[in-house]
């Protein structure tokens, strides 16, 4: 089944972020870094979508805090 451009958005699955899957942290870098192989432009992954996650009102935001959280445990800070 087709769905028509306007109902797509609402129409795909989302997952938790997870800092330790590698396809989650390259969503990460495209949207929040800027895609490497198209010139560091921003952009959506394009199959990749996260659930907002309370207390966060903004996907890109929680996305830089779990990476950073996880970043600093790694280190021991």
């Amino acid at each position: 089944m087709q769905v028509c451009h306007t109902l797509t958005p609402i129409t795909k699955k989302t997952v938790t972020f997870d800092t330790t899957n590698p396809d989650h942290l390259t969503a990460f870098r495209m949207l929040c870094l800027g895609d490497p192989d198209h010139n560091g432009v921003i952009r959506q992954h394009p199959t990749l979508r996260f659930s907002l996650e309370a207390p966060f009102v903004d996907v890109r935001v929680m996305m830089f805090h779990k990476v950073a959280t996880a970043h600093l445990e790694l280190v021991g800070a």
